[in-house]
């Protein structure tokens, strides 16, 4: 039976979850809204924080309310830090969890020997068998395969829409994947955020806004 040497198996693990660094998006509205009646926003004011790890920066923060605040921006909406409709927040989660991976194990085809012919008490070698040979000859295959538990990180994007008079949640949209390093995990982040805001109930109005022009 051969033996996958665990960088080749390291390699392999870490492709299978690139694979499936996707940033698959959601959402959960209240249907008892009617989004049409908004037309201001402002973002949460928080109190300054010490930020402990790689995904939590001003820099981060910044782009992704800019990034939003032009999605709103195109739906219609305008920033109105005085009086707003709508309070905009944002959470930022990155928990390491543990994916379960099928490993193959790879074994000969045939338990492949030699020959032997019985005379009695005596026995006489009569050379490789040509079953056994052509056996032999044949390439390792899949036997089983083995669980293997891979550490990653998942991080989740929340865009948190508020109704400010009534004070609760009306819009919720999410965007997650499988987080390989800081840096592009904040470059997902940024093309991310137009996916997630395809979500919202009040549709893109600035492609319309340049047609009308011509």
């Amino acid at each position: 039976m051969n033996k996958i040497p665990k960088l080749f198996l390291g390699l392999v693990l870490l492709i299978t979850l690139n694979a499936c660094a996707v940033f698959n998006t959601s959402f959960d509205q209240d249907q008892s809204v009617n989004f049409q009646t908004y037309t201001t926003f402002a973002w949460l004011v928080k109190q300054p924080v010490i930020y402990k790890d790689n995904f939590d920066n001003d820099i981060l923060e910044n782009n992704i309310k800019n990034i939003a605040s032009e999605e709103l921006i195109k739906r219609g909406l305008r920033v109105d830090t005085a009086n707003p409709d709508l309070i905009i927040d944002f959470k930022l989660q990155v928990e390491n969890k543990i994916s379960q991976q099928q490993i193959p194990i790879y074994g000969h085809p045939y338990n492949y020997g030699y020959g032997y012919r019985n005379y009695g008490y005596n026995y006489g070698y009569t050379g490789m068998n040509s079953t056994y040979y052509n056996a032999y000859m044949q390439p390792d295959v899949i036997v089983g395969y083995r669980t293997q538990n891979v550490p990653y990180k998942d991080g989740t994007l929340h865009i948190l829409v508020i109704d400010r008079k009534a004070n609760k949640l009306i819009w919720n949209g999410a965007g997650e994947e499988v987080v390989t390093n800081p840096s592009s995990y904040e470059n997902d982040i940024k093309r991310g955020i137009p996916e997630i805001f395809k979500n919202f109930p009040i549709a893109d109005t600035s492609s319309k806004k340049r047609n009308n022009r011509f």
